[in-house]
C-alpha cells in the first residue's frame, strides 16, 4: 500500500500543501485485469522500462527522451503538476535528475503484462545542497503504459514525507501535534 502522507493529510483538511491535489470527485475509471503471457512483447516492454531507469541511474536525459513518445503523460501521485507531452515530461526528468548530486535506481520487482509493465523499487541519492551527504532512501512503485516501443504513460507512488523526515526537514513528532491540533478543530 503506497500513498504520499502530505497529499492525505492535505485532502483531510489536516495539512496546508499547495502542492498536492485535492481529492478527486470521482474515480480515475474501472481497475483493468491484467494478465502476463510472458511473450516477446512483454519482455520487450520489460526491457523498455530497465533501460529507462538505469538511463535514469546514469542520469542520461538523452536515453530516457529516446524511449518517451511524443504524447507520453505522467501522473506522479502526490503532485498536482500535470505532464502531458515529451517537451514537459523531458523538462520534469531534468529537474529530477538535477535534485540530486548522485542517484540509484535498484530494481526490487519488475512485471509485464501486455502494455503495462509494473516496477518496485528503490532509490536511494544524496540530494544537491545537502551539505552533510545525508542519504535518502525511498521506496517506489511505478507503472508504464508502452506503445510501439515507447513509454505513453508513467505513473509514479513514492511517498514525499519520507524523504523529508529522513533529511531533517520535517520532525515527525512535531507533525503530529500539528495534525492532531488540526483534527480537533
Amino acid at each position: 500500500f503506497y500513498v504520499d502522507q502530505p497529499t492525505v493529510y492535505h485532502q483531510l483538511g489536516l495539512l496546508p500543501n499547495d502542492s498536492s491535489p485535492a481529492a478527486i470527485e470521482k474515480p480515475a475509471g474501472e481497475p483493468e485485469l491484467l494478465i502476463s503471457k510472458g511473450d516477446d512483447r512483454e519482455t520487450a516492454n520489460l526491457a523498455t522500462v530497465r533501460g529507462l531507469l538505469d538511463a535514469i541511474s546514469k542520469k542520461n536525459a538523452t536515453a530516457v527522451a529516446a524511449v518517451a513518445a511524443e504524447e507520453i503523460k505522467l501522473v506522479y501521485h502526490g503532485e498536482k503538476q500535470k505532464i502531458e507531452s515529451k517537451k514537459a515530461y523531458m523538462k520534469w526528468m531534468k529537474d529530477t535528475l538535477a535534485s540530486t548530486d548522485e542517484g540509484t535506481i535498484t530494481i526490487k520487482g519488475a512485471w509485464a503484462a501486455g502494455d503495462v509493465v509494473a516496477v518496485l523499487d528503490l532509490f536511494t541519492g544524496i540530494p544537491k545542497g545537502n551539505l552533510d551527504d545525508r542519504q535518502i532512501k525511498t521506496n517506489v512503485v511505478q507503472f508504464f503504459r508502452i506503445t510501439d516501443g515507447k513509454i505513453v504513460k508513467h505513473e509514479m507512488f513514492a511517498n514525499r514525507l519520507n524523504a523529508a523526515v529522513q533529511l531533517g526537514i520535517v520532525d515527525p513528532a512535531e507533525l503530529m501535534e500539528t495534525l492532531a491540533a488540526a483534527a480537533k478543530k
